[in-house]
């Protein structure tokens, strides 16, 4: 009898500390478990924020290419009308003789 009595405390106890066990361990894993949820949250909270800083990126380079190409067709509009109002010039460099070279008269 006293045997059975030993195997059911032994038991009783065995079942009590598993189940202390059981719920350290539940304990210990809703802890990772929320950690990981709160690391998940701050990582998409970064990759928002990354992927906005791109989209304005995009965004400003796309008004900053419009800009030069705007820019680019007033250069070449000034350049046909600089073209157009530019008279050929002539350089005109006076020959000068032998006697002109032998007293300086350039």
């Amino acid at each position: 009898m006293l045997e059975s009595f030993d195997k059911e405390n032994y038991q009783k106890r065995q079942d009590k500390n598993d189940n202390v066990v059981d719920k350290q361990m539940l304990d210990v894993l809703a802890e990772q478990l929320r950690v990981k949820d709160q690391q998940i949250a701050e990582l998409n909270k970064a990759l928002d924020q990354q992927q906005q800083l791109s989209l304005i990126t995009t965004q400003e380079n796309r008004q900053l290419k419009e800009k030069i190409n705007e820019l680019g067709g007033y250069l070449n509009s000034d350049n046909r009308k600089v073209d157009k109002t530019k008279e050929p010039t002539q350089v005109h460099e006076e020959q000068v003789g032998f006697w002109g070279r032998l007293f300086g008269k350039h």
